[in-house]
């Protein structure tokens, strides 16, 4: 047999990735300043307001990359730390909204205030930290099972880029999304249950 002929490669102008947020910390931040603040989310998207995000930018563990933000102007990793706060219930807020009158085509969210649960963060805190560790895993592996595809959407902690999406609205995940091919086939919001195309 004869013998292989292996080029040598450099490996020294790779880049190596790895997530500078403390993940943790970052929802703690978000817990407690759930906790000592009064907030109003969005009547029509139920977001946490600009005001309230940029403040909270400032608090995280790497403000540079918890500013960026996605093609739809939205701070994703406050918005990824607030899906998981309310998956932990360490916070609530009306998830589905009202519809205001027959002319309604999709719900609004008046007068909707985040609650802090002091007993579900305090007995989350009292598990141990394997088990606290299982949880969050939990929570993101469930997340990916809701039509979340890395190829169509990008990750919070992750460099892949993404095909164009157009976000089904209907004051939940962020998750929500088809591609442009798809919106356009689907032709409205009908195609999905309280949703529209943004």
């Amino acid at each position: 047999m004869n013998p292989v002929n292996l080029q040598e490669i450099r490996a020294t102008d790779l880049d190596v990735f790895a997530n500078p947020a403390d993940l943790r910390q970052d929802l703690q931040a978000l817990a407690d300043y759930v906790r000592t603040h009064e907030i109003k989310r969005g009547y029509r998207d139920n977001r946490i307001p600009q005001a309230h995000q940029q403040r909270l930018i400032k608090l995280m563990s790497d403000p540079a990359s918890a500013a960026k933000r996605d093609q739809f102007g939205e701070a994703r990793w406050i918005e990824h730390l607030d899906a998981v706060c309310l998956s932990l219930k360490w916070i609530s807020y009306d998830t589905e909204g009202k519809y205001m009158g027959y002319s309604s085509s999709e719900p609004s969210f008046p007068d909707n205030f985040m609650q802090f649960d002091e007993r579900q963060h305090r007995n989350f805190l009292q598990l141990p930290l394997q088990a606290q560790e299982e949880r969050i895993l939990e929570i993101h592996l469930k997340a990916g099972e809701v039509g979340a595809c890395e190829f169509f959407f990008a990750q919070h902690a992750g460099t892949a880029g993404f095909f164009p999406l157009v976000r089904l609205r209907h004051g939940g995940s962020p998750n929500d999304c088809l591609l442009e091919g798809e919106a356009a086939s689907a032709g409205t919001a009908g195609a999905v249950p309280g949703g529209r195309l943004v």
